[in-house]
């Protein structure tokens, strides 16, 4: 059974309006839940090599993701990202043990994850923070983004996860939805959605962001019809970045056997 207990991260000065709002917006939706924000005053970022490496360059998105799957080890509930945006409570999910949904067809989303207390998965996701190596982290060749790293996971312990956005019910039990469910806007006949990931891509520095905001004419396009085809662009946006993302560099079209 997942607990009623929401976790979030927060690291790197005082919250923008937005980020508070949202939260408050949270609170409200679920007022059944309990709510644990996460910092450095009560997670010990010195005592993890692959946080404080990010820390350090102060690149807390990474910061955020041992402390994610610690926190859901120890304590089990749900762990939000703070540009996640929750439509309905969790309830009908919390008989599972662990659930995802897609970011990519080819790639497990990490801004939304509901976890059982001890969960072995987050247990093995915790020993690979725990013992990334150093040079893996100075290596830039290295994915350390959260997506490939819990999909590279799910390949090698060979549990039957499969490229695609169909729900999936893993061998270690773990349930898989679509990307609709907790990271891209549903389209008018998709049905399920908790909740949508308002990637602001705070896992990349500052140059590769602001070369995104100027791709010139196709930009500005992409950008005046968004407001009102909101999740076409998303999925384009979306299948652009899972045709050319690690995973799809590294295995191509479909899932190694």
């Amino acid at each position: 059974m997942i607990p009623k207990i929401v976790h979030y991260v927060w690291i790197g000065g005082s919250k923008p309006d937005a980020v508070r709002k949202n939260i408050d917006a949270w609170k409200r939706l679920l007022p059944e839940y309990s709510f644990r924000e996460w910092n450095t005053t009560n997670w010990d970022i010195a005592n993890n090599k692959f946080a404080k490496y990010f820390y350090d360059k102060k690149k807390f998105g990474f910061v955020a993701d041992p402390i994610r799957v610690d926190v859901l080890k120890r304590m089990g509930g749900i762990y939000l990202d703070t540009d996640v945006e929750v439509y309905k409570p969790f309830d009908r999910l919390l008989r599972e043990k662990l659930v995802f949904s897609r970011i990519y067809n080819n790639a497990l989303g990490t801004a939304t994850i509901l976890a059982e207390k001890n969960n072995e998965m987050m247990r093995d996701l915790v020993e690979i923070y725990n013992e990334f190596p150093l040079t893996n982290l100075q290596d830039k060749t290295v994915d350390k983004v959260n997506n490939g790293i819990f999909t590279r996971y799910l390949l090698s312990q060979h549990l039957g996860f499969s490229f695609g956005n169909s729900k999936q019910r893993l061998k270690n039990g773990a349930l898989i939805l679509p990307k609709q469910y907790f990271e891209v806007p549903a389209m008018w006949f998709e049905t399920g959605t908790f909740a949508t990931h308002h990637a602001v891509g705070s896992w990349q520095d500052k140059q590769e962001r602001m070369g995104e905001l100027t791709h010139g004419i196709k930009a500005g396009v992409k950008d005046f019809i968004r407001p009102m085809f909101p999740a076409i662009i998303s999925r384009y946006d979306n299948y652009k970045a899972g045709k050319s993302n690690s995973i799809a560099r590294e295995f191509g079209s479909k899932a190694p056997k």
